[in-house]
């Protein structure tokens, strides 16, 4: 006979009928059966039980025995919902159904019993304990929903590619960049979402990751609303002994639209958590006791990071943890549906981080508090310099403002003679002319300071770029004597014309504005040696004291004197002046005297032959 491990169903069932018919004594081979065995009738009565049975119900075989089998496994003799004997009735065909009896998981199933004409005579009822794969399930479950969670936390698209560069695991983010279901993404290679002149710079990356282990490029990706620009990253993983790609993508289009001078934080994201250029922290969500700190913020926090609370080891400053991330606030509705976004400063290094927090479940099931600490200090830092700028462009525009409302206002209420008519709109003239140097210089400097502005370097010129600025500013004023002082053949420089021909006319109007008395302004240009070449303008104006020469070149700085009234700037030319010359590679300085003059310069790399 056969050993119940060996034994199919079916040939259980043909024993089983060989020995109802009387030509086998089977109760032992029965008894053997770990799985509870009952035979039914058509009444569902039970006929017979094995010894498995007995253990299962806790009842003797007399117990048992003629009894329904609903009463003793549900304990009703009404027919449960989904009974896999009502439906194996009908269906004259196997029938199961998983069923939960205290702590324990067990899988039901049915047979028909025919009898030797082959007409429905009963059921073949047996019961296998499952909890232990129920619990593997259940286990492999909480894994899967953790690993997906945090995936679906990272910022930017998450990607898992194999050797053919063939998606195998993606984030949510990455299905609605590409628009395409999850059916048409598996097995999917990631070039066919690459804009296509940058398909062979990506297999040449992907390569590189490979042979190297990491690399990393800006692309265009095919995205669902049009050609987006990304910043992706990969990095080798071997999985089972074979190679593939984590990678991230990070969209970065808005950013190269308005020119903002942050970079993505996560330039150098490639693994999941310890791999991450963020703070990744998970600590239990009643006793904030960390659980879990990434290679990163070890980096940043220490060692000493186990049985601490999360406040201790961010060092954010506070003595508890903070009301962000209470249990009841993540607990919340929204919190579980979305996450809590809170800000805070490291009180040992001084930077700003900004904490994403959310609920998720941790591998035994129970909920954790997972923090994803981002350092935004430089963002913060540029959000500050805006603001002063902001606030220095509006007290700089509410000058001219106020001068040309309050004049049109007097001539509007006030009938003036004809002499103060004119000395009235020239006065508004001169401030409307001022506004707009203003708006026009400060236009440029922004353009500038976001790098907007690219200049094209090529061999130029200077003597004739000297001619026509000389010439241009040679009517600007009656009192002012321009006059050229650079040799005819004097080399040219590696420049742009045009930005060039901005810082000549910027330093000129500077020179002849902060000389109100007039006298000579001389535009001159000198080789200093086989590198270098230096432009010159020097005026007599009023000149500028010692202690302001570093601030000159500062936006919106305006020289202080007693004649500043006949001398009023805006502050925005010499800032525009250096930034143009940085741009250019070559650099600006400033030399003067109080009373007697100054003069700027401008020292640019000569052309090589």
């Amino acid at each position: 006979m056969k050993k119940h491990d060996q034994m199919t169903r079916e040939e259980l069932l043909k024993e089983i009928k060989t020995l109802r018919s009387g030509t086998l004594n089977w109760q032992t081979t029965f008894d053997a059966v770990n799985d509870a065995i009952m035979i039914l009738d058509m009444e569902q009565r039970i006929l017979r039980c094995n010894k498995a049975s007995r253990s299962l119900f806790r009842q003797w075989p007399g117990e048992i025995v003629g009894r329904q089998c609903g009463e003793v496994i549900h304990g009703t003799m009404q027919p449960t919902g989904g009974c896999p004997v009502t439906r194996m009735l009908r269906s004259r065909r196997r029938e199961s159904t998983e069923l939960a009896m205290g702590d324990r998981w067990y899988l039901i199933t049915v047979d028909p019993l025919l009898d030797e004409g082959g007409e429905l005579c009963g059921a073949v009822h047996i019961v296998s304990d499952i909890t232990e794969r129920k619990r593997t399930e259940e286990a492999l479950h909480r894994e899967m929903v953790l690993s997906d969670t945090i995936i679906d936390c990272l910022p930017g698209s998450f990607y898992l590619l194999d050797c053919q560069g063939k998606l195998m695991r993606w984030n949510h983010t990455y299905e609605e960049v590409t628009g395409l279901p999850a059916e048409k993404l598996l097995r999917m290679n990631v070039l066919s979402s690459i804009f296509e002149e940058d398909r062979a710079l990506v297999a040449g990356k992907m390569a590189e990751v490979f042979e190297k282990g990491q690399a990393e490029a800006e692309v265009r990706v095919l995205a669902k609303d049009g050609i987006r620009n990304y910043l992706v990253t990969g990095r080798r993983m071997d999985i089972g002994g074979e190679p593939h790609l984590l990678g991230t993508g990070i969209d970065i289009t808005e950013r190269k639209r308005a020119d903002k001078a942050l970079r993505d934080q996560f330039d150098q994201v490639s693994t999941i958590f310890d791999e991450m250029n963020t703070i990744v922290l998970i600590d239990e969500l009643e006793t904030y006791r960390v659980l879990y700190l990434n290679k990163y913020g070890v980096s940043l926090l220490g060692n000493d990071w186990e049985g601490k609370r999360c406040n201790e080891v961010t060092r954010c400053g506070q003595p508890l943890p903070c009301p962000f991330a209470s249990p009841e606030r993540l607990r919340s509705k929204d919190a579980l549906q979305g996450h809590d976004t809170h800000e805070y400063q490291n009180a040992v290094t001084r930077r700003w981080y900004q904490c994403v927090d959310k609920v998720i479940p941790w591998t035994d099931g129970t909920l954790v508090r997972m923090s994803v600490a981002a350092d935004v200090t430089d963002y913060k830092d540029l959000e500050r310099a805006k603001d002063e700028m902001i606030s220095a462009v509006s007290h700089e525009m509410r000058t001219p403002l106020t001068a040309m409302l309050g004049y049109t206002n007097y001539l509007q209420e006030n009938r003036v003679d004809e002499e103060h008519l004119q000395e009235y709109l020239g006065i508004i003239h001169q401030e409307t002319e001022r506004l707009c140097e203003m708006v026009s210089n400060f236009l440029d400097l922004q353009r500038m300071k976001a790098r907007k502005r690219v200049f094209t370097l090529n061999p130029l010129a200077i003597r004739p770029l000297l001619d026509e600025a000389a010439s241009l500013f040679s009517m600007a004023s009656a009192h002012h004597r321009i006059t050229i002082a650079a040799p005819v053949d004097i080399p040219p420089v590696m420049s742009d014309e045009e930005p060039l021909r901005q810082v000549l006319i910027n330093l000129l109007s500077n020179a002849i504005k902060y000389s109100p008395s007039g006298g000579e302004i001389i535009l001159g240009a000198g080789q200093d040696d086989d590198e270098t070449l230096t432009l010159w303008v020097k005026d007599e104006g009023i000149g500028i004291a010692p202690e302001a020469l570093d601030k000159v070149f500062d936006t919106f700085y305006q020289v202080e004197s007693g004649d500043r009234r006949a001398s009023r700037g805006t502050g925005l030319g010499l800032a525009v002046v250096r930034e143009i010359v940085n741009d250019l590679g070559g650099r600006v300085g400033v030399k003067s005297v109080v009373g007697t003059g100054s003069t700027f310069y401008v020292s640019l790399p000569i052309a090589k032959e």
